[in-house]
């Protein structure tokens, strides 16, 4: 018997409460693996201590860092910019060699690096200028780049306004997870039909 006052636990409530808390432990367990393989592969210890006065005067050195220069080409790397047609992009190598991290200046914000390398259209088409003649710049831009730019752009209109090819942000861990491991599917399959196809068409050009 139930003693006055005291609810009693429906089965089923409990069954469902269970569940959450298995989905729950598994979900932690799983970030936790995560964590763990992020920092093992960052060399970091899993060791945790209080952070003392002289750790929070430390700074992140680094040590001689190896820079690799490429040529500038006119969509190079498939570069989609927005609101016009002049993509700046890498070509082949130029040189590489080893130097010092400068050091950035205190009085900077930290994030300026994620806002400074954005260059205007005028100064894209001057910097890729440098690197062909300003007569096949021209050319290029009109004959290939141009007409590709407006057909990719015309082509993501189009199917942003197809509700299929809409996807929300995945709301957890699991989620994203199984997007995932359906987009690898699809990138297989479609792999494997493209190397089909190949080899199809391999076969009828020996054939004629």
């Amino acid at each position: 018997r139930v003693p006055a006052g005291v609810a009693k636990a429906h089965p089923r409530e409990d069954r469902v409460a269970g569940a959450v808390v298995m989905k729950t432990n598994a979900l932690r367990k799983r970030l936790g693996q995560i964590r763990d393989s992020i920092t093992e592969s960052l060399g970091i210890s899993k060791t945790r201590r209080a952070p003392s006065q002289k750790d929070k005067s430390r700074k992140v050195q680094f040590g001689p860092v190896q820079v690799t220069e490429f040529e500038r080409v006119l969509f190079g790397g498939g570069g989609v910019p927005d609101g016009d047609v002049v993509s700046l992009g890498l070509g082949g190598e130029v040189r590489s060699y080893v130097t010092s991290v400068r050091e950035r200046p205190r009085h900077r914000d930290k994030d300026t690096y994620c806002v400074k390398g954005f260059l205007d259209m005028r100064t894209r088409a001057q910097l890729l200028c440098q690197w062909m003649r300003k007569k096949e710049y021209l050319q290029q831009l009109r004959k290939v780049v141009k007409p590709e730019l407006v057909r990719l752009k015309r082509g993501r209109d189009m199917s942003n306004q197809v509700e299929a090819h809409v996807r929300n942000m995945p709301s957890s861990l699991e989620e994203a997870v199984a997007q995932a491991r359906e987009d690898e599917i699809a990138a297989m399959k479609a792999a494997q039909q493209a190397a089909a196809a190949a080899k199809e068409n391999t076969a009828k050009s020996a054939g004629e």
